[in-house]
């Protein structure tokens, strides 16, 4: 509802009555006010009503014609709109009429007169500055006009522009400069409005500001009303320019709200409201969202369409995209990265939707980036498909790649609906070491995080990854350990509770922590290298293992060890098969290059084999007491080499059952 008095040049007669029946409300029409001349346009009127009881509604009528009904006051203050373009010159006379609870009334009149020159007619081009004034209400637009040559057009807070048909109104356009300067106030607005007497959605065109728009181009306190009518442009469409747009009101839309497109962007978009539109509010560039400001109002448009469309673009620049609350919706493949390496930051409380095939990326093709997704409990960041009805696989990932900086980092985030491409999950990270914090991965039509190209976790804590089709987690062998603290993995698809290991050496100490499902090793996985690095299996752990996988320390001439101490828990080395049987793995073994530390205390071992036994040890002496060793297609410990522990210690030490071959097996002697 807007509040627009216009001071016009003719001479104003002004009455004020106040009707006050007997018990009802106490009503002042507070504007327009004594002294006050109007011009025909949008009329604001406001009046203060108050009433013990409380008041209900106030009734604005002109020449005892009902013109607006206001039941939402605030503070006692009552609004009411009269489209006074077509009054005639004259007197008028504005009642306020207010109701209590009871139903009785008070009332409030005044009388002002309506001047000014107007109709106005305008068509074609604007070549020279120009100035319209509220006193030439209504300003009709007669046909497409550009403001070219570099002119400014200024319009003046009141005046209202009526579209007689599918015309445009528009500056920089086809390389020739111009400005339009809209500036209304708070209680004078600027009104863009359609010339029909039952005016529709569409029945004209936009607002168009192109490249060569001069910098001075701006709207603020205007209202543009039933515009839309190309399609893709919506009321205002902006190409190539960087424009204002302040405390203005969209409405009525056949298309979308404001179209900026062609590296548009904003140099203010602040306290706007854009409404009922058959379209989105506001569509950009994904490079140019962080240039929408705060206090945005985008809500009441078609179903499906309070939301930001973004275009799918890289964002190439450093900026944030604030929670206006609606979601952001990106059709197409996004990513941050670029010479300047740009940070995006995303408010906490967004929600981002994407569409089938999308991938929202940072650091790829060598170029750095980052994105920052720090949610809080209260208000987390989504991720989530566009879709009506999601699905998983709704949409592909999030990928974080080599060249992703130190910043990227995702905390208190939601994860749905991703994992469309195969073998990437919902979250891929290739080579980088993000943080990965507090976060909740569902729903996904793969698995939920993947890990590869030496990809590790700087933090990876607190998170919750359930109703994946696939493991929770896959990460190759070195960096399993960068996995932290107070994950929840479970609830995934049969089979696939469990965090897979994609075999390779692991070459720097560390410690693979129970995170309450087990470690499934894919591929043979070896722990050796110049650094002897040591592999503590924490207590409680259960390691699976695919069909020939060994997992060994001290082999090829690299020193290195595997710690397995499930004193305070069992720690378990078994079969990945379901059911398990006798070799459906080989052998967890000890060569000549393991550490003195290498041990298995208190562990279960079972179903391996592998042609020599569950336990292989080749030239040296780990401590393995207190195990469980069964169900080998071989040995239950197959010792090798001229060194290795004493069998009779490994036999009153451990337990054995279920070994095709024997328990121990003993080199023969020489």
């Amino acid at each position: 509802m807007r509040k627009g008095i216009v001071i016009a040049a003719a001479v104003v007669v002004l009455l004020v009555v106040a009707c006050l029946p007997s018990g009802g409300p106490t009503v002042a029409i507070v504007a327009p006010t004594s002294g006050d001349t109007l011009s025909r346009g949008m009329v604001a009127i406001k009046a203060h009503a108050t009433d013990n009881g409380g008041v209900t509604k106030v009734e604005f009528y002109v020449d005892n014609a009902l013109e607006a009904t206001d039941n939402t006051g605030t503070a006692d203050t009552f609004l009411g709109d009269w489209d006074a373009s077509g009054a005639t010159t004259g007197s008028h006379v504005i009642k306020a009429k207010a109701y209590n609870a009871s139903n009785k009334t008070g009332e409030a009149t005044v009388t002002v007169v309506i001047g000014g020159s107007g109709p106005t007619s305008h068509s074609g081009n604007i070549t020279a500055d120009e100035t319209w004034y509220p006193s030439g209400n209504p300003h009709l637009i007669e046909s497409t006009i550009g403001v070219q040559n570099n002119a400014t057009l200024t319009i003046k807070p009141g005046c209202l522009v009526k579209f007689k048909g599918d015309h445009e109104l528009r500056c920089g356009y086809g390389g020739q400069a111009g400005a339009i300067v809209a500036i209304g106030t708070a209680d004078s607005l600027i009104t863009f409005t359609s010339n029909a007497t039952t005016p529709l959605p569409g029945d004209w065109s936009e607002i168009g500001v192109y490249d060569a728009a001069m910098g001075a181009t701006q709207f603020k306190y205007c209202k543009v009303m039933y515009a839309g009518s190309s399609v893709s442009y919506g009321s205002i469409y902006i190409n190539g320019s960087s424009l204002k747009i302040d405390n203005c009101i969209i409405t009525q839309s056949k298309d979308g709200g404001v179209v900026a497109e062609g590296e548009a962007s904003f140099s203010s978009f602040t306290n706007n409201t854009i409404t009922t539109c058959a379209k989105y509010p506001l569509s950009i560039q994904s490079n140019f969202a962080g240039t929408i400001g705060a206090g945005n109002a985008l809500t009441g448009n078609a179903a499906g369409y309070d939301a930001i469309e973004l275009y799918n673009d890289n964002v190439t620049e450093t900026q944030t995209w604030l929670s206006h609350g609606v979601p952001y919706v990106i059709m197409g493949t996004t990513g941050v990265n670029g010479a300047n390496s740009p940070i995006l930051t995303i408010a906490a409380g967004n929600t981002i939707k994407l569409g089938p095939g999308v991938e929202f990326r940072t650091g790829y093709g060598g170029q750095a980036g980052a994105i920052v997704a720090i949610g809080t409990a209260s208000l987390p960041i989504t991720f989530t498909s566009s879709a009506t009805t999601p699905l998983p696989g709704s949409w592909d990932e999030v990928g974080i790649y080599g060249a992703a900086t130190g910043a990227t980092e995702f905390g208190y985030c939601n994860f749905s609906y991703g994992g469309g491409s195969s073998t990437y999950g919902t979250i891929y990270v290739y080579g980088a070491n993000p943080k990965f914090h507090n976060c909740t991965i569902n729903n996904s039509g793969d698995y939920g995080v993947v890990a590869e190209g030496d990809a590790s976790f700087n933090s990876f804590a607190n998170n919750t990854i359930t109703t994946c089709a696939k493991y929770p987690v896959s990460i190759q062998a070195n960096y399993a350990g960068t996995l932290g603290a107070g994950n929840t993995l479970t609830g995934n698809a049969t089979g696939y509770d469990a965090v897979e290991v994609i075999g390779q050496t692991v070459t720097e100490s560390q410690t693979w922590l129970n995170h309450g499902v087990p470690y499934v090793l894919s591929a043979t996985t070896s722990v050796n290298g110049p650094n002897s690095p040591e592999l503590t299996i924490a207590p409680g752990t259960t390691v699976k293992l695919r069909n020939g996988v060994e997992f060994r320390c001290g082999y090829g001439g690299d020193a290195g060890a595997i710690i397995a101490d499930g004193t305070s828990s069992r720690i378990t080395f078994t079969a990945a098969a379901t059911p398990p049987s006798p070799g459906s793995w080989d052998f967890l073994s000890f060569y000549n290059n393991a550490l003195a530390s290498s041990k298995l205390v208190n562990c279960d071992v079972s179903y391996g084999g592998g042609g020599y036994g569950n336990v292989y040890i080749y030239n040296t002496q780990p401590t393995i007491t207190g195990c469980n060793i069964s169900n080998s297609s071989d040995w239950g410990i197959y010792l090798d080499g001229p060194t290795y522990p004493d069998p009779v210690q490994l036999a009153n030490n451990n337990t054995f059952s279920g070994n095709a071959s024997g328990n121990i097996r003993v080199p023969p002697a020489d």
